[in-house]
């Protein structure tokens, strides 16, 4: 699930994030059928 600049569901890429995110070094994990987006630092 550790897919830098890339919106997992469930173990599927969904989109893009913004860039801006990236260059944080964080990336989206979204938790199941749940609608938060957890911000994790890679």
């Amino acid at each position: 699930y550790n897919v830098l600049g890339k919106m997992v569901t469930e173990g599927t890429f969904k989109e893009s994030i913004d860039t801006s995110i990236l260059s944080k070094g964080l990336y989206l994990l979204r938790v199941e059928d749940k609608e938060v987006l957890k911000l994790i630092k890679s």
